[in-house]
């Protein structure tokens, strides 16, 4: 008989990939360049819904499109979010990764392109969509 066992769940790691190029275009400012500080609402969402493991894949050319160049920098050199190999579409690039990595996708894209290579079913079941409304981001599982 075993007495005074405890038992300590350890959480499932649950990871996504973010297509961060989609997610910041969403919201520009007056000059029409993405705002990066909408990566820590981003962030903040997705630990919410049970993220612990986020992979934030940006283009390598996309430090032409941001905002705070600077804030881009800092976030690429603490590794908060990743660049995506230059020549490389990152469309692909994100889906190679999450396939890789059997995690989900977040995305407004259908990528419809990759179909054929990742299959239609995968795409529409590990890809997650989201709104962002007057700072707020609403996505859907």
């Amino acid at each position: 008989m075993i007495k005074n066992k405890q038992f300590i769940s350890v959480p499932k790691e649950k990871s996504i990939v973010v297509d961060l190029d989609c997610f910041l275009c969403t919201d520009r400012d007056l000059n029409r360049k993405c705002r990066i500080e909408n990566t820590e609402l981003l962030e903040e969402t997705l630990r919410a819904h049970g993220y612990n493991k986020l992979f934030l894949v940006i283009s390598s050319y996309f430090i032409k499109r941001v905002n705070n160049k600077k804030l881009y920098e800092k976030m690429v050199q603490e590794r908060k979010i990743h660049k995506a190999p230059a020549l490389v579409d990152t469309d692909w690039y994100v889906l190679q990764l999450a396939k890789k990595l059997d995690c989900d996708v977040l995305s407004n894209d259908k990528f419809r392109d990759y179909w054929d290579e990742f299959g239609r079913d995968w795409v529409e079941k590990k890809r997650k969509t989201f709104m962002l409304i007057e700072g707020k981001l609403i996505i859907k599982m």
